[in-house]
């Protein structure tokens, strides 16, 4: 598998703050709540995992 998945990440996380921050919010705020959020779902997958993941 290639890191080509990531490079497409990029590009939609980049259009997904893109599109707070032209709504107002400041950019270190999204990446600030993308963080956390992404920590919040981490910890509940190591709650309740992914049958299909694991």
């Amino acid at each position: 598998m290639t890191d080509d998945w990531r490079a497409r990440l990029r590009d939609k996380l980049e259009d997904f703050v893109d599109k707070f921050v032209v709504a107002g919010a400041k950019q270190k705020d999204v990446f600030d709540a993308i963080i956390e959020e992404v920590g919040n779902l981490k910890v509940a997958l190591d709650r309740d995992p992914d049958p299909e993941a694991v």
